[in-house]
């Protein structure tokens, strides 16, 4: 299984990646509310309903996402910005759930790899 960020899913939406690239067919793919919420806000209305139920096709995990989940995206916040980096309230809440799932996530966000480097957050990138 394989958590798959808004990054990813905005690059495939526009056509710059797609799944069998990266992923085998085998491969199962998650989401997470707060990925939902990043891909949806950047639909217009006509997009939205196919947008949505193609993330829906994916298995959602944190869902409700539990207090715990904030709790540690906000330790991977401070564990980032004593290493000089200061990634963004939502990335550190993916990372956070990739990582108590001890899944990978999927990305197209250099941030993430920045988050990786002071944490145990496993990638996979396009490249």
């Amino acid at each position: 299984m394989v958590l798959v960020d808004s990054s990813f899913w905005i690059a495939i939406e526009r056509g710059y990646i797609d799944f069998l690239d990266v992923l085998s067919e085998e491969e199962d793919i998650a989401i997470c509310p707060i990925v939902v919420l990043e891909v949806l806000r950047g639909t217009t209305a006509g997009q939205r309903k196919k947008t949505r139920a193609l993330l829906m096709r994916a298995k959602m995990i944190d869902s409700p996402t539990p207090l715990e989940r904030f709790e540690d995206a906000a330790q991977i916040y401070v564990s980032c910005r004593k290493a000089g980096i200061t990634p963004s309230t939502s990335d550190t809440l993916i990372a956070a759930c990739a990582i108590a799932h001890g899944i990978p996530l999927l990305h197209d966000d250099s941030d993430f790899e920045h988050i990786a480097g002071t944490t145990p957050l496993k990638t996979l990138t396009r490249s």
